[in-house]
């Protein structure tokens, strides 16, 4: 899964993330179907899921991810020794930014967390990955039943959109019926972070 900044220009990254993957034989293998009865090598397909933040409006809108850099980032996950990734204004949450529709202003980024239990099963891994660049104004702590500030609707007008990704990934086997309630249950976890959420100048995705 890949997140990255500059709109649909940032999907450039999504090429190099596919061509190193398939370099490495990683991938949904298909056997093409050949006439005749001679071998053929499996076709290696890089399932790469990505999406984008609406940033261009801050910064540079030159400055924008190409394809070695996602390629650098695969080799980055696979070759370099697991750590946390870097958190705040880094990355793809370079150029995020919140407070859109209410104020004030404050920048935006990129955040992890992860949760560890032992089942009976084994060990259970689940852990959310978000960047927030949100046209409402980010909640610390609970209270989560106070009403957020109201919009200032003058600036709905103006705002040229904004984006808010997350991606929660766990060890488990679930079904696609499943992780869509997985995905649901997320969203609640935003609302209760985010106000107002999910306004019409939000593009926002779990």
């Amino acid at each position: 899964v890949l997140l990255v900044g500059r709109s649909v220009f940032g999907l450039a990254a999504a090429d190099g993330a596919v061509r190193e993957l398939e370099a490495r034989g990683i991938g949904l293998r298909l056997r093409p179907v050949e006439a005749g009865t001679g071998d053929t090598e499996d076709l290696i397909l890089p399932i790469v899921g990505a999406a984008v933040i609406f940033d261009l409006a801050h910064g540079d809108p030159s400055l924008r991810p190409r394809p070695e850099d996602g390629a650098r980032a695969v080799a980055a996950a696979l070759d370099e020794p697991h750590r946390r990734p870097e958190r705040g204004d880094s990355g793809v949450g370079s150029g995020a930014w919140t407070g859109g529709i209410v104020g004030p202003r404050r920048k935006g980024g990129i955040g992890h967390a992860s949760l560890l239990t032992q089942r009976p099963a084994g060990r259970l891994v689940v852990a959310a990955t978000v960047v927030v660049n949100a046209a409402g104004r980010v909640r610390a702590g609970g209270r989560a039943a106070i009403p957020g500030p109201v919009p200032e609707f003058d600036r709905i007008v103006d705002a040229r959109g904004q984006t808010t990704l997350g991606v929660v990934a766990a060890n488990a086997v679930r079904t696609k019926a499943q992780l869509g309630q997985v995905a649901a249950m997320a969203h609640d976890g935003r609302a209760r972070s985010i106000r107002p959420v999910h306004s019409g100048v939000d593009g926002d995705a779990i």
